[in-house]
């Protein structure tokens, strides 16, 4: 077991549910950023919300999330999910 700021944990879960929502997260980040594909699966979409509904207030800690974003009521899965991560999709 591991301690981490969202409780104990062994060092694979950590892998995926930290490392793999964050390499999900960045994954969109770079292919926006070079203006490529830039969709996330239903699949990276429920892992990441997942994640982030588990890490609670820790997710917006230093290092982490920047605050959510406000998206309009009618925005699409990813721009719901993405504006938790503090972007803008």
């Amino acid at each position: 077991m591991v301690e981490t700021p969202f409780g104990d944990s062994t060092v694979g879960q950590v892998l995926l549910d930290f490392y793999g929502m964050d390499l999900i997260v960045h994954r969109w980040d770079l292919a926006t950023s070079q203006g490529a594909d830039h969709r996330l699966s239903d699949d990276e979409l429920a892992e990441v919300d997942a994640a982030v509904d588990g890490y609670g207030a820790a997710a917006y800690g230093p290092g982490i999330f920047k605050d959510p974003v406000q998206v309009p009521e009618d925005a699409d899965r990813q721009a719901r999910v993405l504006g938790r991560t503090g972007r803008a999709a």
